[in-house]
């Protein structure tokens, strides 16, 4: 809806869309609402932050003086992860889950929990111009590619677990991860004017990127999720994945350098 107001002028939605956004910002404007405590994760808090950056990024329409404005929200957001960082085990790493009466994922370090505050703060970075978001996205991702969760070719991993200090890592990539971190990789190839380390590493991306795409040869570019498709073996959750990939690799396009994979091939 957000894209939808952006790109069409049509402002007949922005209403229902704002109460959308702010359904669950919590008393503090972090999308921390105790009502939720019992259940929310870093990746879900990371989720409510994508959207309010889109907000600020479109320049979309700010409510009235009592709300924050969406920029600031996002800074809310990313200050309430900053301090999780665990240097306790792994090396550091945010866990999936934040609370400890919602333990099934205090054990666990994972993908999308840490590429969402890498992508996070690069897009804070771009926004703001300040270095700390810069300095942050930096740490996340050697952290993620010194634990493992990013491999040489660029594969993106689930995670792993703390109590084994991240060397059981689960071989499982799924495809939202991929794009998570590829959206902010080519967030901060622009940040930083086409520095070719992140232009490789946005490239490594979308090339290992390429892995979800149908491999039968019948099959025109059909975007699949191969860790549970072929199994027949995908949650609900599993099914959404494809369609948060799809929607951040075309932004990549921001490093146009990138221009002759994503136009040809089509495969975005």
């Amino acid at each position: 809806m957000l894209d939808y107001s952006h790109y069409t002028g049509d402002t007949s939605y922005d209403d229902v869309t704002t109460q959308a956004l702010l359904s669950q910002v919590g008393p503090e404007f972090d999308f921390m609402d105790p009502r939720y405590a019992s259940s929310e994760g870093n990746d879900d808090q990371a989720f409510w932050a994508f959207s309010i950056l889109e907000a600020a990024e479109r320049n979309f329409p700010q409510p009235d003086d009592s709300i924050p404005p969406w920029l600031q929200i996002a800074e809310n957001i990313w200050n309430t992860m900053a301090p999780r960082w665990d240097d306790t085990t792994c090396g550091g790493g945010l866990h999936w889950q934040i609370f400890p009466d919602n333990p099934n994922g205090l054990d666990y370090k994972n993908a999308v929990s840490n590429g969402g505050f890498f992508q996070i703060s690069a897009r804070l970075a771009r926004a703001t111009g300040n270095e700390t978001y810069f300095l942050w996205a930096e740490k996340i991702w050697d952290w993620s590619w010194s634990v493992g969760f990013i491999d040489d070719n660029f594969n993106v991993f689930d995670g792993a677990s703390s109590s084994q200090e991240c060397r059981d890592i689960n071989p499982l990539s799924f495809s939202y991860s991929q794009g998570i971190y590829m959206y902010g990789a080519a967030m901060l190839f622009n940040y930083t004017d086409g520095d070719k380390t992140w232009a490789d590493r946005t490239d490594g991306l979308l090339q290992a990127a390429r892995s979800y795409f149908s491999p039968f040869p019948n099959a025109t570019n059909i975007m699949y999720e191969h860790a549970c498709e072929e199994l027949d073996k995908c949650t609900t959750d599993m099914k959404s994945f494809k369609g948060y990939r799809k929607y951040f690799c075309p932004l990549v396009v921001l490093g146009l350098l990138l221009r002759k994979y994503l136009i040809p091939a089509g495969k975005c």
